[in-house]
């Protein structure tokens, strides 16, 4: 039996938050979809708690896996997926009660091949909310789309706030797909690579995603890496198939990315490597002439350049 909207939901290790995001789904307006909900290994009760809330619905399909990460527990639920479209939630999030019917009610108005809302950040440890307006609100071309996905404030290539088309994902065989070997933001690549084969996409200036800001959370020298690694393997496919506006855009938040990345090698007392610093001045000279964030951001980078590099004289190699 065919579904309209399949939601992906790969769960680890998140026995306090996983009912509350299994519940803010099943509680949803629109109910013609199916969950899968894949359990990548946990070691805590996640798994049981997902075996208990199974007979609830029938609506969730449960699925254990051995832990081989979130990229390829995605996959994994996309190769199954029925419905027309696809959603993403994380387990420890949650929507809100309008989610994908806000969604799907924007795609069958526009006919657009991907649908973006905006988001909500929830503080774990003050237990605040707050909103985040994104500006925009409308129908745009892929380029423009991306440029706007690609602002350090705003929509953003999260992937848990749209709503994609499952012929895109799966588009004449060559199936869009999570790339296993990326540790942190699989995300973007994966919604930069669908952007590219879109025609239109709409934007809804309103939040129906809970995002937990967990109150343990925090940014390692490891993500920073990661985080590169994603940077160079986007760059060269937008490069491509993007215009020069969303280009620098990217290229902006690499550059912010890279500077990041080196100051916390620097922090915990080790040398960034010669390529780091030469990829820093390569896109400090490209923005030079071409379109900065803003005036103010590239002279407080270059800023941050001067001190990285004072700094660096007391790192041993």
């Amino acid at each position: 039996m065919s579904v309209k909207i399949s939601v992906i939901i790969p769960v680890y290790n998140v026995e306090r938050y996983v009912k509350r995001c299994i519940y803010s789904l099943l509680n949803q307006t629109f109910t013609d979809f199916e969950a899968l909900v894949v359990d990548d290994g946990s070691t805590d009760n996640s798994g049981v708690i997902l075996d208990e809330l199974q007979y609830e619905d029938v609506r969730l399909k449960i699925f254990h896996l051995s832990n081989s990460g979130v990229s390829s527990a995605r996959n994994f639920a996309i190769e199954r997926a029925e419905g027309d479209f696809f959603c993403f939630l994380d387990s420890d999030d949650t929507y809100e009660p309008e989610m994908l019917e806000m969604l799907l009610k924007e795609q069958e108005t526009n006919q657009t091949d991907l649908v973006v809302s905006s988001y909500s950040y929830c503080y774990e440890d003050s237990r605040q909310k707050q909103n985040v307006d994104c500006g925009f609100e409308g129908v745009c071309n892929k380029n423009k789309a991306m440029w706007l996905m690609v602002q350090p404030h705003g929509y953003r290539c999260y992937l848990f706030t749209k709503l994609f088309k499952k012929n895109l994902v799966k588009k004449c065989g060559a199936i869009l797909s999570f790339r296993s070997k990326l540790r942190m933001m699989e995300d973007m690549v994966f919604v930069v690579e669908y952007v590219e084969r879109c025609q239109s996409v709409s934007f809804i200036n309103k939040s129906g995603y809970n995002y937990l800001m967990r109150a343990s959370s925090a940014i390692h020298t490891l993500n920073k890496v990661e985080s590169i690694k994603a940077f160079e393997i986007v760059l060269p496919f937008m490069k491509q198939h993007f215009d020069d506006k969303c280009n620098d855009a990217m290229r902006w938040t690499y550059y912010v990315a890279l500077l990041g990345y080196a100051k916390e090698f620097v922090k915990d007392g080790i040398f960034p490597s010669e390529q780091v610093i030469r990829n820093i001045a390569v896109e400090r000279n490209h923005f030079i002439w071409a379109q900065k964030y803003s005036l103010k951001g590239y002279l407080k980078h270059l800023w941050e350049e001067l001190e990285l590099r004072c700094r660096l004289l007391f790192v041993i190699k």
